[in-house]
């Protein structure tokens, strides 16, 4: 916590506030992950696990390394060796939870990405209100532009870009030992 206020502390210095450039930070993740225990008074992986993950019936996603090395069905996580790939374990802390730390099989993403992609809920559970996903997915910065002049947005957790007729509306990332890319069209 002391580093994680230290590095925001001499970062007010640097912060780039007019608009006209766009920048991916993980460690931005970390520091909203910390200002929800602060605000609720739960840590991070407990607030998503009962408010989140538990009403949309995600009962195998973990935070948890050792929950995940429990599971006798749990994903295997693998590195570069010498001699081909080795296997890693998944490098899950409490720590870095907010940046890339759950752990989902692609049946219980499928969950989550549901409730996004219509009003916030799934099975009627809801974890979210529909005006606020709207205000999530919104477009607020250009992430990258590609050669064909193609632009990816980010809004708020969410990029978005043109896919034929449609919109391709997601988050992709890697933690050492997996990449994953989840998303829907709207």
């Amino acid at each position: 916590d002391a580093d994680l206020e230290r590095w925001v502390q001499d970062a007010v210095d640097e912060r780039v506030t007019d608009g006209d450039r766009f920048m991916y930070y993980n460690l931005g993740y970390d520091v909203l992950g910390a200002v929800v225990a602060a605000v609720d008074g739960r840590s991070y992986t407990r607030y998503v696990a009962e408010e989140v993950l538990a009403p949309l019936g995600m009962e195998r996603s973990t935070f948890d390394a050792g929950a995940l090395q429990r599971d006798d069905d749990a994903m295997t996580g693998y590195r570069p060796g010498e001699d081909g790939p080795e296997q890693a374990p998944f490098p899950l802390d409490e720590l870095g939870a907010p940046a890339g730390g759950l752990v989902a099989s692609p049946r219980e993403l499928s969950r989550f990405l549901r409730a996004a992609m219509t009003d916030g809920s799934i099975d009627g559970a809801r974890v979210c209100e529909p005006d606020t996903l709207e205000r999530l997915q919104r477009p607020r910065a250009v992430r990258q532009t590609y050669l064909d002049g193609t632009e990816q947005s980010y809004g708020l957790g969410w990029m978005r870009q043109p896919l034929g007729e449609d919109a391709w509306v997601g988050h992709g990332g890697s933690i050492l030992v997996s990449t994953a890319l989840a998303g829907f069209l709207a």
